[in-house]
């Protein structure tokens, strides 16, 4: 955008008329790009989740995605959500969500995603599967990308687990464990222990 700001300063002389179908055009470039910050920004922590919990979160993310992607999302909660998970649990499991949607959508070529939480005792239980082509996990993969990595890496974060099944014509299931404390055994352990 400054570049094209600074051509038609260059052209405001020599044609006007231009430099006015310039400027009308960068000020739909800036308001798209206002759109996609602001869809960027909701996305990092969206209201619902701080108000209204995960499972809120959730049903209005899935439904939005839905309608972006033509792909249909089926989301299974808790019939009521009982005490809130701490805030680092909800935002990582909506961020494994958000991921995992995000590869069902790159990556699998899927026509249906399915997500079930469930709470068992003292742990969180999310499992996210789409119908796609689904893949070798034991195939390497290019470092870009790091959206299964980094789905294990938040749930070994809380001490949970994550577990991805795929195969080749088969589609993905992703497993994804937490104990709903938000802590770690060896966190609880440690502080047991001091």
């Amino acid at each position: 955008m400054g570049i094209r700001l600074r051509t038609a300063r260059k052209l405001l002389d020599k044609d006007p008329h231009a430099v006015g179908l310039e400027l009308e055009e960068i000020a739909e470039q800036a308001q798209g790009n206002i759109q996609d910050i602001r869809r960027l920004i909701h996305d990092l922590r969206p209201a619902a989740l701080d108000e209204l919990g995960l499972g809120a979160a959730l049903r209005e993310y899935a439904a939005r995605w839905q309608k972006e992607y033509g792909i249909e999302v089926s989301l299974t909660l808790p019939p009521v959500e009982e005490e809130r998970l701490p805030v680092a649990v909800e935002t990582a499991l909506f961020r494994i969500v958000q991921e995992a949607l995000a590869n069902a959508a790159r990556h699998a070529r899927a026509k249906g995603v399915q997500i079930r939480l469930s709470r068992e005792g003292t742990q969180v239980n999310l499992h996210v599967s789409d119908d796609g082509q689904g893949f070798d996990p034991s195939a390497p993969r290019a470092a870009t990308h790091v959206g299964l990595w980094s789905m294990r890496e938040r749930a070994i974060q809380f001490g949970g687990e994550a577990r991805i099944e795929s195969a080749p014509g088969q589609g993905t299931r992703i497993t994804i464990t937490l104990p709903a404390s938000g802590r770690s055994p060896v966190q609880v352990e440690a502080r047991e222990h001091n």
